[in-house]
């Protein structure tokens, strides 16, 4: 019995991960700084947005379907950022939290 258990759960595990392929792996070293993303988004265009850190200062990376970089914004004017999360609303928006020198931050773009 133990031995048809392991091979049911070995053929569904075979399919589950055969289900996803993989379709690219990047590395982002943006502005030659070490580059931390905690989150990623995807978008309705199949575009995708990463929040993190670069610098001790928040970034937002766009990327392309495909991964390429579209855009990469750094949030100077608050050092020591790191933005931790990322959603998508249903008016368009970023919404990014993390944290501010050890506080709590939220964070609405358009």
């Amino acid at each position: 019995m133990r031995k048809y258990l392991i091979s049911i759960f070995l053929l569904i595990f075979n399919y589950c991960s055969s289900t996803y392929a993989q379709d690219f792996t990047k590395v982002y070293a943006v502005y030659n700084f070490n580059t931390v993303a905690f989150d990623a988004v995807q978008m309705y265009d199949s575009s995708y947005y990463l929040c993190g850190y670069f610098d001790q200062a928040g970034c937002l990376i766009k990327t392309d379907s495909h991964g390429n970089i579209e855009m990469a914004k750094q949030y100077q004017s608050l050092t020591d950022v790191q933005f931790r999360s990322i959603i998508f609303t249903l008016d368009s928006c970023l919404v990014l939290s993390g944290s501010f020198s050890g506080k709590a931050l939220l964070m609405k773009t358009t």
